[in-house]
């Protein structure tokens, strides 16, 4: 609110929110040589952030389709995997138990 008070610019100011966040982005540990996919809801209503990191990699970065379903369809797939093999560790300790 500050920065509002003191007369920068909405713009300015969005700016700066996306550069803090390219910023932390570009610390995580990646393959030079993998591809760059963004998933998630914040980048399906602010692309700005796909040019900001395509300039910072200096190479093509892709937001997936529906990219605001890919974290929660990744948690199901965890689950009913972790569902899988919970229900398939019963079935060996009751083989075991009998």
């Amino acid at each position: 609110m500050s920065w509002l008070f003191e007369g920068m610019s909405v713009e300015d100011i969005a700016k700066g929110i996306y550069l803090s966040i390219v910023n932390r982005v570009v610390k995580l540990r990646i393959d030079p040589l993998l591809p760059v996919y963004i998933i998630g809801g914040v980048i399906r209503h602010h692309p700005y952030l796909k040019d900001l990191l395509q300039e910072r990699y200096k190479k093509e970065v892709d937001i997936v389709e529906n990219p605001q379903f890919v974290v929660s369809f990744g948690a199901a797939l965890y689950a009913l995997d972790s569902s899988t093999k919970t229900d398939n560790n019963e079935k060996k300790l009751e083989g075991i138990s009998s």
